[in-house]
């Protein structure tokens, strides 16, 4: 069965099933419908367990065959071109059905005698390192997943690279103490459990930094999500210890790729030309912060980052990978060809620092994702 030719939003909405009334079901029973002349359609519908702390749980194989639980996360993509009248019977055998909806796009949700039959649009080769899908070919970096070696979309029917060659450097000025820079030797990352869903493929990678000197050693696990035109990962910067006590300004993360195409940005200031306040620069009055790269309609960066982290300097600035700008901040290694973004890492706090990344292919650069469903009526 295939859903590429059913008109849809591009990105996933995602709910929690946390008192949508699917307790007891089986988490391969619940099926996503739309109501089409009198009739029902049959959408993709993904069902991701989740460890109860917002990360991806792998612990079973057969978890389709088991209840639904709290913490579950659902995803989907909602139609929109439903129509408003409602068939008089449900499309399934059923005991439950509620509606969905996310703005005025709907649908409806049953629990049903037999799973869905969708298949997942993406494919990996791991012998490669490729994830394919119709509109894009995702290559990793063989020697660290959480960076990608090219990444090429299928525009006008042809192949054609948009970005290659990330990279990822630090810099770390210890007050009283000495310089520290480290990049990719010092880092080993790895895309280890995974699954394919009918959305697409869900994973986690891990993630290693070596700090040898110190004797330190951060490890970090991260999901990632490739749906069939975004790729998505919840990024975390773990800070060992109170970081605005031990570094002075000018410590950072600089992540770089190359391009044959410029890049527009949204909400990005240039190094150099920040303001002295960040909060003159923010650029929402919400909790998260949208900040967003794109080449054309081709490749759309965006990153969705809490407001108390661009409060601490912690926000994206744009750098293309000169001497000059390695001057005002060290992280940003020379490279002929790079550009990138740079974050300030002086200021934070200790602990876990949470934001999300997000890649859409052959996309609109104003597109942000993901969207956020809520539950409606129950079906009687």
């Amino acid at each position: 069965m295939s859903y590429s030719k059913i008109a849809a939003a591009s990105c996933p909405v995602e709910l929690s099933l946390a008192g949508s009334g699917t307790e007891g079901s089986l988490r391969e029973s619940l099926r996503l419908f739309i109501p089409e002349q009198n009739s029902w359609r049959e959408l993709p519908l993904q069902i991701d367990p989740t460890d109860g702390q917002g990360g991806l749980s792998f612990g079973s194989k057969d978890y389709l065959r088991e209840p639904v639980e709290a913490f579950d996360r659902m995803r989907l993509l909602l139609p929109t071109n439903a129509t408003k009248n409602l068939p008089a019977n449900p499309p399934c055998k059923t005991s439950w059905g509620r509606e969905v909806l996310e703005g005025s796009n709907k649908a409806w949700v049953f629990s049903c005698e037999n799973p869905n039959a969708f298949k997942s649009p993406i494919q990996y080769d791991a012998t490669q390192g490729l994830i394919t899908s119709k509109y894009y070919k995702y290559y990793f970096n063989p020697e660290n997943h959480i960076l990608f070696q090219d990444i090429q979309l299928n525009h006008d029917n042809r192949w054609i690279s948009v970005a290659r060659e990330s990279n990822v450097n630090f810099y770390v000025n210890i007050k009283n103490f000495f310089n520290l820079t480290f990049g990719p030797s010092d880092i080993s990352s790895k895309l280890e459990d995974y699954r394919y869903g009918p959305l697409g493929l869900v994973g986690k990678v891990s993630f290693y930094l070596n700090i040898l000197f110190f004797k330190i050693k951060l490890s970090l696990v991260t999901d990632v999500h490739f749906y069939e035109r975004q790729v998505n990962v919840p990024m975390i910067m773990y800070a060992p210890r109170d970081l605005s006590k031990h570094l002075n300004p000018k410590s950072g993360v600089y992540y770089s790729w190359k391009s044959d195409f410029p890049f527009s940005r949204t909400n990005i200031p240039e190094v150099g030309q920040e303001k002295k306040d960040p909060s003159e620069l923010r650029p929402c009055p919400w909790d998260i912060c949208n900040f967003g790269v794109s080449a054309f309609n081709l490749l759309n960066m965006q990153l969705k980052m809490p407001s108390h982290l661009v409060q601490k300097d912690f926000y994206p600035r744009w750098a293309d990978a000169t001497k000059e700008n390695h001057k005002i901040y060290p992280a940003i290694e020379a490279t002929k060809d790079a550009q990138g973004l740079y974050f300030e890492v002086s200021s934070l706090s200790k602990g876990e620092h949470k934001w999300d990344f997000w890649m859409n292919m052959d996309a609109d650069g104003d597109e942000t994702c993901p969207t956020k469903g809520q539950w409606g009526r129950t079906w009687k």
